[in-house]
């Protein structure tokens, strides 16, 4: 199934694991990657926002991901998101997510998702998309994904809380998280802190 812990290397798109046990971020430079002592927190000025991210990967924004003002159709967020989501699985925690769904026949499909928009991408703009677990149920996970300008985090564009169900994919029904990947889940779930959205003005 792989580590859990093991940082992944390589080219632009690759992911990187923020092991659990240091605040450090891995960044790139040269042809390598290499430790940085920056952190990996979204921040409103000097006030962090989230916690230390554990998984991130930057991405480019494509022509058929913008809409006619110039900026990226909303959507096209959540689909960035799941797309980290998926390679989380398959970089992070060692096994594709198609593999988890069809052979292990367990799913976790989004129930409940908040958001705020916070920024505007355009076209070929680069920007860093990371995620968190923020909590974990007996049936449930609740993701944190943040979308930003810099791999630290602190020109936010977009942030969601998206809650999952565990489900057996062969009747679609509620069950609950299969013991050895809830001790997983375990290992990478952080204190949610303050929440990240914008108040009601």
């Amino acid at each position: 199934m792989g580590n859990p812990c093991s940082a992944g290397q390589g080219r632009r798109g690759e992911a990187r694991r923020i092991p659990k046990s240091s605040p450090r971020s891995i960044s790139r430079k040269g042809g390598g990657w290499k430790n940085s002592d920056q952190k990996g927190i979204l921040s409103s000025g000097d006030e962090p926002i989230l916690g230390t991210m554990k998984f991130a990967k930057q991405f480019r924004y494509r022509f058929g991901d913008i809409d006619d003002a110039g900026i990226a159709y909303y959507p096209s967020f959540f689909h960035y998101f799941h797309q980290v989501f998926e390679d989380w699985w398959q970089d992070a925690l060692g096994i594709p997510y198609a593999e988890v769904l069809h052979k292990q026949h367990f799913g976790l499909p989004a129930v409940h998702i908040e958001s705020d928009f916070l920024g505007q991408i355009r076209y070929g703009d680069e920007p860093w998309i990371g995620l968190r677990i923020i909590g974990l149920g007996k049936h449930s996970v609740h993701f944190e994904f943040w979308m930003s300008k810099d791999e630290q985090g602190k020109q936010r564009l977009a942030v969601a809380r998206i809650r999952t169900v565990s489900v057996d994919m062969r009747h679609m029904s509620k069950q609950p998280i299969p013991e050895p990947w809830k001790k997983i889940f375990e290992e990478w779930l952080e204190d949610p802190g303050p929440s990240p959205f914008r108040k009601d003005q």
